[in-house]
């Protein structure tokens, strides 16, 4: 059973009290649980982050490497593979699910043995967007990869998402709340062959996407943490480290957002601060880089996110970086403070807290996922934001959906979820939407209520 995510899950990350600390300072936890001491609002150095003691690994266990279900393509064409523009495109088809293409770039000169990156394209996208300017990696970064050995793949959706749409989109389970692994089962079946035919090296499988795939990345990241190496997110979120299928890999995550103007429907400069914040409370490393450039990846964002996973193989926990960092890394927060972003209130008086808490139970919002601790905190610190969506009858309706079904933040807007009570009150960028996003977004800046979450 899933559990619902304040705000893309600052949730089931060490309540214990893991000894993570900030460079120079006292230990996180400080004789406190992480969820009693977390002191982090995403906007931190990236370098004043300390992941605590490197576990000593440099390549996943063998029993974590998938072994193909289905026939394998050859990577040439004619063997399971046709010529496509620049790339092959393979058809894969591992056990229980449907055959799908996926578009396979190689360098020329033989050499496969070296990285494999996977890339997910956005809403309305194509597999080709990998490689597209605004959308993909632009060709320096290619020839990184390729000069690297290493091998890049764009798959397509299974057939069933068609049509996409906001509420539904392309790739299954990258908002959370679907019982449904065929997302996750066909990247072990392109990363089992990928071994077999190509003898890629399994220290270096990475993920990245764009939007919808950015989501994507992480829900591929946390469902396969066994054997990724690092990822890189291109406006994208987290919506739950609830399945990590491996805790103890903690690999490096860059987040690339494109500012204030990098909005559709999320606010993505936010869905970055709090996505950095859930990282780092689960002991990884994470960047937050603001390239300034909207809804797109520009060339530069492109090549930092490639060459951020060519430098970070499986088993970095303290990044290179925080040593020297190469000049591409120049639009990443790495030891001064990332800017934009969501600012919390420090607090507020208590009669304004009491206040407040009465008007969320006076709405009907003390259930599921509106716990005492969370909406204590929202009220504290997120008074007015909490308040303006109170005061909106679309914001006070998509927040009731939202504790009925779990959810929290832009997983709601689902249509087996909320959707059809978002689309009741002008859709994902309609004023009651937008409310509940602002509120949302303050939660994770805030870090309210990490650990406290019902069951959905």
């Amino acid at each position: 059973m899933k559990y619902a995510t304040i705000v893309f899950s600052l949730v089931l990350a060490g309540c214990g009290g893991n000894d993570q600390s900030a460079a120079g300072a006292a230990p996180v936890n400080a004789g406190k649980t992480l969820c009693e001491a977390w002191p982090h609002d995403g906007l931190e150095p990236a370098c004043d982050f300390d992941p605590g003691p490197d576990p000593g690994r440099t390549e996943p266990p063998a029993s974590a490497l998938p072994k193909p279900t289905g026939t394998c393509p050859g990577f040439v064409d004619g063997d399971g593979c046709r010529a496509g523009t620049g790339a092959l495109v393979c058809l894969f088809q591992p056990e229980g699910e449907p055959a799908r293409e996926v578009t396979v770039w190689m360098s020329p000169d033989g050499n496969h043995t070296g990285p494999l990156v996977f890339y997910y394209f956005g809403l309305l996208g194509f597999p080709s967007n990998a490689v597209t300017p605004l959308a993909g990696f632009p060709a320096d970064a290619m020839q990184r990869l390729f000069d690297a050995g290493g091998v890049l793949v764009a798959p397509t959706a299974r057939p069933d998402r068609n049509p996409v749409k906001f509420s539904r989109l392309p790739w299954i389970d990258a908002l959370g709340f679907e019982d449904d692994m065929g997302d996750f089962v066909f990247a072990d079946e392109i990363v089992g062959c990928a071994i077999e035919k190509l003898g890629i090296d399994a220290r270096r499988i990475h993920v990245s996407g764009l939007s919808a795939g950015g989501w994507m990345t992480s829900q591929v990241a946390v469902h396969r943490s066994a054997y990724i190496a690092s990822a890189s997110l291109f406006s994208g979120g987290l919506e739950s480290l609830e399945e990590l299928q491996d805790p103890t890999n903690k690999f490096p995550v860059a987040m690339f957002h494109g500012g204030p103007s990098d909005v559709v429907g999320a606010h993505f400069e936010n869905e970055a601060q709090t996505a950095v914040n859930v990282w780092r409370h689960e002991g990884h490393f994470a960047m937050n880089c603001g390239h300034g450039g909207g809804h797109s990846v520009p060339v530069a964002a492109g090549l930092a996110g490639m060459q951020f996973l060519l430098d970070h193989p499986y088993g970095t926990t303290r990044s290179p970086y925080c040593d020297a960092a190469p000049p591409e890394m120049s639009l990443c927060a790495l030891t001064t403070p990332a800017t934009g972003g969501v600012a919390p209130a420090d607090g507020a008086p208590e009669a304004e807290v009491t206040a407040c808490t009465g008007r969320v139970g006076d709405a009907g919002l003390t259930d599921t996922i509106f716990t005492e601790e969370l909406v204590s905190c929202s009220c504290s610190r997120c008074g007015a934001a909490l308040s303006a969506c109170l005061d909106d009858p679309g914001c006070t309706d998509v927040m009731r959906c939202a504790s009925d079904n779990g959810c929290f933040g832009i997983s709601c807007y689902q249509d087996h979820l909320c959707a059809p009570v978002i689309d009741a009150h002008g859709g994902a960028s309609g004023p009651g939407a937008q409310l509940a996003v602002a509120y949302s977004d303050c939660v994770g800046a805030a870090a309210c209520d990490p650990c406290s979450l019902p069951p959905r």
